[in-house]
């Protein structure tokens, strides 16, 4: 695929729900934000962390729907992503956990429950880890403890959206070749508006990310969301990360890494369910801290 033709490829359908903001994050910068208010007061927050080159509306798109019938929907595009942040400061998931933080107390909306997809798991379990105060629970899918350096590589070749992929691996040929200049890059269109420079730096964070070490810190209802088909994230790896965090309950569902982008009622109903069954653990866990 030539530049020209990358260029001219469309953008993502819209997701018509909701209400979409662009939120000040005090000394980070400005981000896109979805939001859906929760369908009953008292109802959980979900937030919803996507993977890498997808933006929120791109990952969740077929998810959104039937989540916003029980919880409230907060969905950023993160840093370098979509209309995530922008920054000069090389990327890094622990920024983006930090975003994440910032923008749940910019928006008091209390503690949320976490669903990170793909690149979205290691910033959700960064945030809990980090920002404990701001988590409730966390949900976790096609994603693992320790992506590496060869799952990394595979990430780039299978991940989210045929269109979206299609145009940010012919992007990122650009970037790797030296073709342009750095500057040039980061300005360049693309068809989910991504900072080429940010999206390039993330495979190397993602090859240095390893949660195994402290994953036993993490004090607070998880699920897991296994692909079993999934050729970016094997599902090994994705069973290594719900055996480390306690009391972790697992979902399976059929599925590669792309499972999110089409409608698919099976995956839809799993990930609700996963949602559920977290923040009703949540709920139950409040409530016996309170009697004690």
């Amino acid at each position: 695929m030539t530049l020209s033709e990358v260029l001219r490829l469309p953008h993502i359908p819209s997701v018509n729900l909701g209400f979409v903001e662009r939120v000040s994050l005090p000394g980070r910068g400005r981000c896109r934000v979805r939001l859906v208010p929760p369908p009953a007061p008292g109802s959980p927050v979900v937030t919803l962390l996507h993977g890498w080159t997808a933006t929120a509306d791109l990952n969740f798109a077929t998810v959104m729907a039937p989540l916003s019938e029980r919880f409230g929907i907060v969905a950023p595009d993160m840093r370098g992503h979509g209309g995530g942040i922008r920054s000069h400061e090389r990327f890094s998931l622990e920024s983006c956990a930090d975003d994440v933080a910032e923008l749940l107390e910019v928006l008091d909306v209390g503690p949320s429950i976490l669903l990170g997809y793909s690149m979205g798991g290691p910033i959700a379990l960064l945030a809990a880890r980090r920002h404990p105060e701001a988590v409730r629970g966390l949900v976790l899918c096609a994603t693992a403890a320790r992506l590496g350096r060869s799952n990394a590589g595979r990430l780039a070749l299978g991940a989210l959206g045929a269109v979206g992929m299609a145009a940010q691996s012919a992007m990122l040929r650009v970037v790797h070749q030296g073709a342009l200049p750095r500057e040039v890059i980061r300005h360049l269109p693309t068809p989910l508006g991504h900072d080429l420079t940010q999206v390039a730096e993330v495979g190397t964070e993602l090859a240095r990310f390893d949660a195994r070490p402290w994953l036993d810190e993490i004090q607070m209802p998880t699920a897991l969301v296994l692909t079993r088909n999934d050729h970016a994230v094997p599902p090994a790896d994705q069973q290594v990360l719900a055996q480390g965090l306690a009391g972790c309950r697992l979902f399976e569902v059929e599925g590669d890494h792309d499972v999110c982008l089409s409608p698919n009622p099976v995956f839809e109903s799993t990930v609700c369910a996963a949602v559920t069954e977290v923040a009703l653990s949540s709920r139950r866990s409040a409530h016996r801290a309170s009697a004690g």
